[in-house]
């Protein structure tokens, strides 16, 4: 798939790019297609994750974010693919306003482009971005924003999530009062198959999934945004992350998660909540198979 997303890069009808591949220890041919598309186009450069890094996609995020010198970024996964005019537009965008964001719409597809299943989300808030990224009503394909570099933290991503991360970042990114516009047209194309990473049940996804909630709910009190509305939302999405992850019998990830809900309780408005999950209904899911509703706000 990489071949493909390599060659919508290389299709752009805009021509001043770099384009920094990092590969976080693939095992297939990655590489060699990789090396094929430098040999031919020096605007390609390769690169492997330092060993002293995570593995991950954030970790491979943020260091070809160190590595890169344009003041325009974009990161572009393995397997989705660019419009030809996707850096045109975007680039036209920011050459014409002073913004940190310009945000595209992006379509999902299976085999082809011309296989599409319809918008990957909705990015038009009705009132109020914030509490509409939290909840999921709109949400930023990773790859639809054009960023101004110098509107970025050093480390973008949190490379303690495996899943979640965009929305993590997004959201603290909306926290620091960027300016942003939405375009309406549709530039990005998202692959949908099997392999995707959020496709899996694992106890590394439903640990970060609350972790990442976790994240935002501190940074929300640390910054005075947290309201009554989205510290419901929050921990409800936490609460369904240490529901499954109790169903599925992560033991070690289900000690996390209860471990960060008590640290919560001196900050928190649901304290009776969040005590009635982790003393009835962890246990009584646990040993009985019962007790559903308690992880219920």
């Amino acid at each position: 798939m990489i071949a493909e997303t390599l060659q919508s890069v290389l299709s752009q009808s805009y021509q001043s790019w770099e384009c920094i591949v990092v590969d976080d220890g693939s095992t297939d041919k990655t590489s060699a297609i990789v090396l094929e598309y430098s040999k031919r186009d020096s605007r390609f450069h390769f690169y492997n994750r330092p060993s002293y890094k995570p593995k991950g996609a954030n970790a491979c995020r943020n260091f070809g974010f160190e590595k890169c010198s344009g003041n325009l970024i974009c990161w572009l996964d393995s397997d989705d693919l660019l419009h030809p005019n996707h850096l045109s537009i975007h680039f036209n965008t920011h050459n014409n306003t002073q913004i940190d964001a310009s945000i595209s719409l992006a379509k999902t597809f299976e085999t082809t482009i011309e296989k599409s299943v319809g918008l990957w989300s909705n990015i038009y808030p009705i009132k109020n971005t914030l509490d509409e990224l939290i909840s999921g009503q709109i949400a930023w394909q990773t790859a639809a924003i054009l960023w101004n570099k110098n509107s970025l933290p050093v480390k973008p991503f949190d490379e303690r999530l495996q899943s979640a991360q965009e929305w993590t970042f997004h959201i603290k990114m909306v926290l620091k009062d960027i300016t942003y516009l939405l375009l309406d047209e549709e530039t990005v194309y998202v692959r949908r198959h099997e392999q995707r990473i959020g496709k899996d049940e694992s106890a590394t996804k439903y640990k970060s999934r609350f972790l990442s909630r976790n994240i935002i709910l501190n940074h929300l009190l640390a910054t005075n945004n947290l309201d009554k509305t989205n510290e419901k939302e929050l921990l409800t999405s936490m609460f369904n992350a240490l529901k499954k992850s109790v169903g599925y019998k992560f033991i070690n990830s289900t000690t996390i998660m209860c471990f960060s809900l008590l640290r919560l309780l001196p900050k928190t408005r649901f304290r009776y909540n969040i005590l009635k999950v982790i003393l009835v209904g962890v246990p009584s899911y646990t040993f009985t198979g019962k007790g559903i509703t308690l992880f219920k706000l």
